[in-house]
């Protein structure tokens, strides 16, 4: 077993933070799926159409478990601290991205000396009913008061959720969080609110290599590769590039 927990902890330990042995020692393989790259592009979308900088915002990212690690690294080598959320046992996918992303993570961790702002990274599913995911809620507490916030030159408060904000999710976020909010509306703080889930979206399904790039594919590729069950295809997943990810598919038509 590998424990991953300090390599996952904040830089500076600013902000509060929960790493739950279950996810974070762990001997899991090192996995990613296409789903967890696309909410990086997500990340990067929003964050770009929207004009957000990273210089003193405090990001909340609000999303599946799994693809958090992905966008944790993502954030931090752009200037973010980020602290990790997660105090109960999420799916045993997150694992997997755990494990694949501590170099990464380790890299950024290491490199993050110039600090422009600050990011929780929370689990969307943490109040699912399936029986897969852990059930508990969480408050205001998890988040910085406006005090804090000011302390560590925050703007702008920046919430970033799996789904698109409409009324029905905007009102869940707000039962555990609406007191925070109001404190920090009235605080004066900038307040956004955003989806960054881009798999409905995406008319090309994604194969990630060993780099964590991703490579768009055809649509005869999408046709006979499942997304969600990329083990079966390994060999042609860690492909060096596109072109030969289209030659090892044609190779296997013949």
């Amino acid at each position: 077993m590998t424990d991953y927990t300090e390599i996952y902890r904040s830089k500076t330990g600013r902000l509060e933070e929960a790493l739950t042995p279950e996810s974070f020692i762990t001997d899991a393989k090192p996995q990613i799926y296409p789903d967890d790259l696309l909410f990086i592009r997500g990340l990067d979308n929003v964050t770009f159409r929207e004009n957000i900088p990273f210089k003193d915002t405090y990001f909340v990212i609000d999303i599946g478990h799994a693809h958090l690690p992905g966008i944790g690294v993502s954030l931090m080598n752009q200037g973010i601290d980020v602290s990790y959320f997660l105090p109960k046992q999420s799916h045993p996918r997150i694992q997997k991205t755990i494990s694949f992303y501590a170099d990464k993570q380790k890299i950024a961790k290491d490199n993050l000396r110039e600090i422009l702002g600050y990011a929780t990274l929370i689990d969307c599913h943490r109040a699912s009913i399936l029986k897969e995911y852990p059930f508990y809620f969480l408050d205001d507490k998890v988040l910085p008061n406006p005090d804090k916030l000011r302390e560590l030159g925050i703007k702008r408060v920046v919430y970033l959720d799996e789904s698109c904000i409409d009324r029905e999710r905007y009102n869940k976020i707000m039962r555990e969080f609406r007191n925070r909010f109001i404190e920090y509306k009235d605080a004066g703080f900038e307040i956004k609110f955003h989806g960054i889930d881009m798999r409905e979206h995406s008319k090309d399904n994604y194969l990630p290599n060993q780099n964590g790039e991703l490579f768009i594919s055809e649509r005869e590729i999408t046709d006979m590769v499942e997304c969600r069950d990329l083990e079966r295809f390994k060999d042609i997943v860690l492909s060096i590039s596109y072109d030969e990810i289209i030659k090892n598919f044609e190779s296997r038509k013949k």
